[in-house]
């Protein structure tokens, strides 16, 4: 790849801090948001404010993504970890310090079904969509040096833990077996969503409350849904606009926090969050916090109950569009660097609120078993 200098206006990285030192050994500070006026390169030249100087240069390793539909990363490139092996860690590590962790009833989708996947115009780095099924990541940006919680400021953008459909693109994800419906929401949708952070690094959501796809993009994410009971009988819900926040720690102090709470309270992605995204307008943190009430956030889907037939267990993305501020949709935008850039929708998880309904063999078994127990005691009686 040839080497080009970006040239960054504001800040606007994903993580916390620069790896790198000034001359005088002080660990600086970066903005949130940077904007830089390329699609490909090695580093990006800006300014950069530190607790310990008014401004100064610095030259940071620029990591492009593979696809223009996200915001680019700065920092030193780490080991990837999956999803799995670094929740076995974090398990881990709550484990061996003593954390607390509360219980969580979320329901996660568990399989992609064979043939179900077309990735359409997507970024390659981001068409495994097995990453997206199970818990979420708690810590963005792992084992890169970088790390920092998942919070509504700070949404995963690795390739290890989000997949995605572009234009022309579809995906079904599947629960273990159907899914109860329950009222109000009854899946919910965690993507790649971020608020624009408009006092980084406190973390207080611009008036009104935007997300940095509105900021760079000045459109939202959406994509069309539909749920089916047996693959082949997919009923159709409509287009949804799929771009609120999610929240891994529900006891968190600061959204770009590394180390995650000593005592992790875990925010639950199986309790449906029905608000909006003016629900965010003009908050803190702490406010950002107290609007989600303990729920993981995300977009939630109420699947009405003359089309959830005996339950859903499939649920199936397609036709990725932006949704413009006037209600237009199109398959395309410019940024606000002036990049055509593609519509697509990316998953970080999926988690249901309700139950999972029993196969019937499973039902025979409990039957079975029930009926052994009965005539147990009637024996024991006699």
């Amino acid at each position: 790849m040839r080497s080009r200098t970006f040239k960054c206006a504001r800040a606007s990285i994903f993580h916390r801090r620069s790896p790198l030192r000034s001359p005088a050994r002080m660990r600086p500070r970066v903005a949130k948001q940077f904007a830089w006026d390329g699609r490909a390169g090695q580093s990006c030249v800006g300014e950069f404010s530190s607790p310990n100087t008014a401004r100064f240069s610095l030259a940071l390793p620029l990591k492009m993504r593979d696809t223009p539909n996200l915001a680019p990363a700065i920092g030193a490139e780490g080991e990837k970890m999956s999803r799995v092996a670094f929740a076995g860690a974090l398990a881990g590590a709550f484990s061996v310090f003593g954390f607390v962790s509360t219980s969580h009833a979320a329901n996660f989708v568990s399989q992609i079904p064979a043939g179900t996947y077309v990735p359409g115009d997507i970024g390659a780095a981001f068409t495994d969509p097995s990453v997206s099924l199970g818990e979420p990541g708690a810590i963005i940006g792992a084992g890169t040096g970088f790390d920092g919680i998942f919070s509504p400021f700070n949404g995963h953008y690795e390739s290890t833990q989000m997949s995605g459909i572009g234009v022309g693109g579809s995906v079904t994800f599947g629960f273990d077996s159907p899914i109860s419906l329950v009222d109000g929401g009854d899946f919910g949708v965690f993507t790649n969503t971020s608020l624009s952070d408009s006092s980084y690094p406190n973390g207080h959501s611009t008036s009104p409350a935007k997300t940095l796809d509105q900021d760079f993009y000045g459109a939202r994410r959406s994509a069309k849904i539909e749920v089916a009971t047996t693959l082949g009988e997919f009923h159709d819900l409509g287009r949804f606009v799929l771009d609120l926040p999610a929240n891994y720690f529900a006891n968190a102090t600061a959204p770009y926090q590394f180390p995650a709470p000593a005592s992790p309270v875990v925010a639950d992605f199986g309790k449906p969050f029905d608000g909006e995204l003016s629900d965010f307008d003009d908050a803190d943190f702490a406010s950002v916090l107290a609007t989600l009430n303990g729920s993981a956030g995300g977009s939630w889907v109420d699947v009405p109950d003359n089309l959830g037939g005996s339950g859903v267990q499939f649920v199936r993305f397609s036709e990725p569009l932006w949704q413009m501020p006037d209600g237009s949709l199109e398959e395309s935008v410019l940024s606000s660097f002036g990049t055509p850039t593609p519509a697509g929708v990316f998953f970080v998880a999926l988690s249901a609120n309700g139950v999972n309904i029993p196969e019937p063999t499973s039902l025979v078994g409990v039957g079975l078993t029930m009926f052994g127990m009965m005539r147990r005691r009637t024996k024991s009686s006699k």
